[in-house]
């Protein structure tokens, strides 16, 4: 069967690393992040086993995988990346329900785009918040922006073959430089 691009049609990225499938590959995988293929065909079935830094071990059929899995983000990838992180807010829903919604659906995804435009009005409005109130956003909206900053960080260490913290670094120097105490410690 012949690998398809990294990223399933329905979206709107464009990956230029085709996915791989071996033993010892990476590859990411929705919610889960960036995982390692640790087997394959497993006993005869066309299986592949995938193993997350979690410990969580995830085992798909083929075809299963080929679907919903992609591959990790080329450098043009991360460049488009910078550019969102860089950028104002989009604007939103104002209705807390439905932006909740919609970034809990970038984040289920996880797409390095959605995840990089959740991190990116996190930070804007966790901004907001502090110099309004001084306190952060709402227990529900900072655990999603937490979660998508730490997935963030995980695909562009494994990316670019750097730690967990400099991701975070590099995360944190393509935010907007005044956002960037309120972006310092997220993902901790």
């Amino acid at each position: 069967m012949k690998a398809r691009n990294a990223e399933p049609a329905s979206t709107s990225g464009q990956h230029a690393v085709p996915l791989r499938l071996d033993v010892g590959d990476h590859i990411v995988y929705g919610f889960h992040g960036v995982g390692l293929i640790a087997a394959g065909d497993n006993g005869g079935e066309s299986t592949i086993v995938i193993e997350f830094s979690s410990g969580l071990r995830v085992t798909l059929p083929l075809a299963r995988a080929r679907e919903t899995l992609r591959a990790l983000s080329s450098e043009s990838d991360l460049a488009r990346v910078e550019q969102i992180l860089a950028a104002a807010e989009a604007p939103g829903e104002s209705q807390w329900s439905k932006r909740f919604r919609a970034t809990r659906e970038k984040l289920t995804d996880g797409h390095v785009n959605g995840l990089a435009e959740v991190v990116r009005d996190g930070a804007h409005r966790e901004r907001r918040q502090t110099i309004r109130s001084g306190s952060t956003t709402s227990p529900a909206e900072r655990e999603l922006y937490i979660r998508a900053r730490r997935l963030l960080a995980e695909e562009v260490g494994a990316a670019r073959g750097i730690d967990l913290l400099e991701a975070d670094d590099w995360i944190t120097a393509q935010i907007r430089p005044e956002l960037q105490v309120a972006s310092d410690g997220a993902s901790g």
